[in-house]
């Protein structure tokens, strides 16, 4: 079963999930098992309902807050194409996003980053702050290089450097201090690793734009061009690889906060499509360039993150690449005290095994085509069992 939310309106917002459990009561044929579930955040129109029947499919309205169409995914098809044409083209595209195999190959500064639903690439986290929630992930200007070369050589795809931290309640730093922090490593990178994808984590249109004058290869934005409205010229300007991410709070404000979405997933497609629209509004022609990133632990509670991580194959329908970016957060410490019943919640240190296990259902669900980790040899490991026994053909 899978089942798609759509808004019907300018602004259309759809996503899909699977194996879905609805208790409706209804009078639907079930040996005419339904491969589709449609609920939609609006009450359906009368004339939708009416001919509904004509079709095969149940419709339902709650009178409240949702409606639903039931059936197989042709009939359904057929029925919004005679009712609402516009909603139909655009639920067939976001189903065959969903449904077929992907390869998203980016090219960027005469390199090609091969991205595939089969074979997730992995990125390394370099940190250029003493701040960071992670104290192995942290490092120097000075002791930086060092670093870099064991993440190369344990198999990293792409190093993010990170000149800002952005655990809960970090303080704030200027778009020039992150400059002054990642500029000299970032050069010296690209004068010694010739041939490594570099990505820069920050929410600053300055630092990107410093930092890609200098070959930074990907933007990396928490807040998708939320917190610095300049962020999304400048990435239309140099048309270079952009991680869309989700964080509609700052760092330094998560502490004591409370989040409040009506639906998390819901809330992401709907954030990812607008920031992806617009991008192209400005003039942003890079293919396969937009990588979406839900942000899992940034601006959310641990239910949220869960619920994110269980619905995580609903972005496919964006037709983007996907990052997954989990490691050693704080919600998996709060899982693994909760289920086992532990006295206090595991420091970062202590929270590897649960950052692999995840990952899991992302890469198991081709909903996942970059893992972020601080952990690269573990990582690669666990992602390469996974990837033998998925893609796996018994003859």
């Amino acid at each position: 079963m899978k089942i798609i939310y759509i808004q019907n309106s300018k602004d259309l917002r759809i996503y899909i999930k699977k194996q879905i459990q609805y208790s409706l009561e209804t009078k639907f044929n079930l040996n005419n098992v339904p491969s589709l579930a449609i609920k939609i955040p609006s009450i359906l129109e009368k004339e939708v309902i009416d001919a509904s029947k004509n079709y095969g499919v149940f419709a339902y309205t709650d009178c409240i807050k949702y409606s639903f169409l039931i059936g197989q995914k042709q009939s359904i098809f057929e029925l919004l194409k005679a009712t609402k044409p516009k909603i139909a083209k655009d639920i067939i595209l976001s189903i065959n996003n969903f449904d077929e195999i992907r390869r998203y190959d980016i090219s960027y500064n005469q390199k090609i980053l091969p991205l595939s639903d089969k074979k997730p690439l992995i990125m390394g986290v370099l940190n250029i702050t003493q701040d960071s929630f992670y104290e192995k992930s942290r490092t120097t200007k000075e002791q930086a290089l060092e670093k870099v070369a064991p993440l190369i050589d344990q198999g990293a795809d792409i190093i993010d450097l990170g000149p800002q931290s952005t655990r809960p309640g970090a303080s704030e730093i200027p778009p020039e201090e992150e400059i002054s922090k990642v500029l000299e490593i970032l050069k010296k990178i690209k004068k010694e690793f010739k041939n490594i994808w570099i990505s820069i984590d920050t929410y600053y249109a300055k630092t990107a734009q410093a930092c890609l004058d200098q070959g930074a290869d990907i933007i990396n934005d928490i807040s998708g061009g939320d917190f610095d409205k300049d962020m999304l010229n400048i990435v239309a300007k140099y048309n270079c690889p952009y991680i869309i991410g989700h964080s509609p709070f700052k760092p330094s404000t998560w502490q004591n906060m409370e989040f409040n979405y009506d639906d998390i997933v819901l809330e992401l497609t709907s954030h990812f499509k607008k920031k992806i629209e617009k991008l192209y509004d400005l003039g942003y022609n890079l293919y396969n360039g937009v990588i979406v990133d839900p942000c899992v632990g940034f601006s959310k509670s641990p239910i949220h993150n869960i619920e994110i991580l269980n619905q995580i194959e609903s972005l496919r329908i964006l037709g983007k690449p996907i990052l997954i970016g989990t490691s050693r957060k704080s919600f998996i410490g709060v899982i693994i005290k909760e289920f086992l019943n532990k006295e206090h919640i595991p420091p970062p240190e202590e929270r590897l095994i649960g950052s692999l296990g995840s990952i899991a259902q992302s890469v198991v669900k081709n909903a996942c085509n970059i893992v972020r980790t601080h952990d690269v040899v573990k990582t690669k490991e666990f992602v390469a069992v996974i990837d033998a026994i998925r893609n796996y053909h018994y003859v």
